[in-house]
């Protein structure tokens, strides 16, 4: 059977690359340009080069017919994207370098094989995208992945200036003991500031925007709620914080937790006439956070299995413990731990 055939691929362990630059390239010469390139950078093996999926694969994940998928192909090969390294019955083919690769400008971007091959029983985002019709919107997805780090900043760039992010106004709520209790409200739907790469490639703030808005009706990006020690270059991501966004269910168990043991810090009156929007966000941090805000931080949906993305799932796994150190300071708040202030929580401001 050949490689085109087979839902895994050679050489690979779920997640394949391309040159950012030859995919801009691909994506100037249309929809089906773009979608063909993809699917012939995800057939390559441990090499990233040499591919041989072709005409074949292009039709069985995608709607494209035959004779467009070849003419597609012979575009790249026109273009000088690609080279025939076999003809015939199966034929193979080589992803021709950019000029620069090897030197300091050598860059690529890591994708998962999944974009092409769906998860489960779902659609290929790649067909659904093509089915659109939006080759920006394709364009757009594979830029974010340049601009996704999961292990440092939890997602896709979001610092003011340079990124893409939902904002929150925060207002401390009550100090209690060597604590304070902060809320959170969402300020705006999202911001992208021109600096951020992908932004700067759309001539029109709208044709991003609705290349966006695709991207995120179709889940494949999707806003986590973080708590940040600061709004600034030096602020680290402490800990997700998805009250009242996307997130994973021990993600959410955090939020929860935290609401919790907020709100048993209030003084009764105060639990029984909030003087702020209950169902907003709230969390109790040692009072020097006093620069401490919530950032919605986009994810995207499918992540390819690198090295990265095993740190993020490392820390994850670090970030589920949280929930329980909030329990056991609503515990103290309420009087049902002995355990003093100090001692209730052991990871929350470490983040």
């Amino acid at each position: 059977m050949q490689d085109e055939d087979r839902k895994t691929s050679p050489g690979h362990s779920g997640f394949f690359a391309i040159d950012p630059r030859r995919w801009t390239e691909a994506c100037a010469d249309g929809m089906n340009s773009a979608v063909s390139y993809l699917i012939l950078c995800r057939g390559t093996g441990g090499d990233n080069r040499t591919t041989s999926w072709s005409v074949m694969a292009i039709e069985r994940w995608t709607g494209i017919s035959r004779p467009r998928a070849q003419a597609a192909i012979d575009l790249h090969i026109k273009k000088g994207r690609v080279e025939l390294v076999r003809g015939g019955r199966n034929p193979q083919y080589r992803i021709v370098a950019f000029e620069n690769e090897g030197t300091d400008d050598d860059r690529r971007i890591w994708l998962p094989n999944t974009l092409i091959d769906g998860a489960a029983d779902e659609a290929p985002a790649i067909e659904l995208i093509r089915q659109n019709g939006n080759v920006k919107a394709l364009e757009l997805l594979v830029d974010l992945y340049e601009q996704h780090f999961l292990a440092t900043e939890g997602g896709i760039e979001w610092r003011q200036g340079k990124g893409i992010r939902v904002g929150y106004d925060r207002d401390k709520v009550v100090d209690w003991g060597e604590f304070s209790v902060w809320t959170f409200t969402a300020n705006s739907n999202e911001t992208a500031w021109r600096d951020f790469p992908p932004f700067a490639k759309f001539s029109e703030s709208s044709t991003f925007w609705e290349a966006w808005h695709l991207l995120r009706n179709l889940g494949l990006v999707t806003s986590v709620a973080h708590l940040v020690e600061s709004d600034s270059e030096e602020g680290e991501v402490m800990h997700p914080l998805p009250y009242d966004t996307d997130g994973m269910p021990h993600e959410k168990e955090i939020a929860e937790a935290a609401h919790d043991a907020a709100v048993s810090m209030m003084a009764e009156w105060r639990q029984e006439h909030p003087d702020f929007y209950y169902a907003d966000p709230l969390v109790p941090l040692r009072r020097h956070f006093q620069k401490v805000e919530l950032v919605g931080i986009f994810r995207l949906r499918y992540l390819p299995h690198t090295r990265a993305t095993a740190e993020w799932m490392r820390k994850q796994s670090e970030w589920a413990g949280i929930a329980d150190d909030f329990r056991e300071l609503e515990a103290v708040a309420t009087g049902k731990s002995v355990r003093n202030q100090h001692h209730a929580i052991s990871r929350v401001d470490q983040g």
